[in-house]
């Protein structure tokens, strides 16, 4: 596992727009098949969002229809809720951007008939595909990722969650008030997290608890007791940067 500090939001977002762009022409050089990339939503990742936005569209290289996306969770709303969702924030600041096909955006559907199938269908999905390439997660106030609120366990499925008050209250600036922030999503679980080629997770440097995360990440140990991801980077060998 790696471990990278940034001085800025402007070194870190350029960093993570060439990293992926590098890393998924390493991966069609090397195999001549899909890439699978998870795409967070959140404050950390704007930045990088508008830098990935521009080298995607410079880099035609790409063969983007081989490229599927998938979001890590998303809120259980109302159908009138459209520009609330995660699918609306990831097309606008990312995924509408980039020459990829239609088809190949992947998105947790707040309005199926059945959220629980929903959330089988869309870990099988990621699974048929062979899992993420890329894993690309924030880490939250309270240590969550994607919406797996710590404690978590690392055999934890794609399903319906109820938000923590810390987690409410850290999105309640993109809503009018708290009141209109959901109480509960979709997310992505540990299970298909772990199961990634690469992880990258990104935290801002700002929040309370960053020097705790960063002692427990030098130590090679992710741990429960402080956030939702239990890695053990060191002893799994996984490839990780945060």
């Amino acid at each position: 596992m790696q471990v990278l500090i940034f001085e800025s939001k402007q070194e870190l977002s350029k960093f993570v727009a060439e990293f992926v762009i590098a890393h998924i022409k390493k991966v069609f050089d090397q195999k001549n098949r899909s890439f699978v990339l998870a795409t967070p939503t959140g404050g950390s990742v704007l930045d990088a969002y508008k830098e990935l936005s521009e080298l995607g569209r410079k880099n035609t290289d790409i063969d983007w229809k081989n490229v599927h996306t998938f979001a890590l969770d998303e809120y259980c709303l109302r159908a009138t809720n459209f520009t609330d969702s995660y699918k609306y924030f990831l097309k606008k600041n990312l995924l509408d951007n980039l020459p990829l096909p239609e088809e190949n955006k992947n998105f947790l559907n707040y309005l199926a008939d059945d959220l629980n199938q929903e959330c089988k269908r869309y870990e099988s999905k990621i699974e048929v595909l062979g899992n993420f390439d890329l894993f690309i997660g924030g880490i939250g106030r309270n240590g969550h990722i994607a919406f797996n609120e710590p404690p978590i366990t690392k055999d934890s499925k794609c399903r319906i969650v109820e938000l923590a008050h810390s987690t409410i209250e850290a999105n309640k600036r993109f809503f009018n008030s708290t009141s209109e922030v959901p109480t509960r999503a979709m997310t992505i679980g540990f299970k298909i997290i772990l199961k990634s080629k690469l992880i990258l997770l990104i935290m801002n440097k700002f929040y309370v608890h960053f020097e705790v995360f960063l002692e427990i990440a030098v130590q090679q140990t992710l741990s429960l007791s402080y956030m939702a991801l239990d890695l053990e980077l060191g002893r799994q060998k996984k490839d990780c940067l945060l």
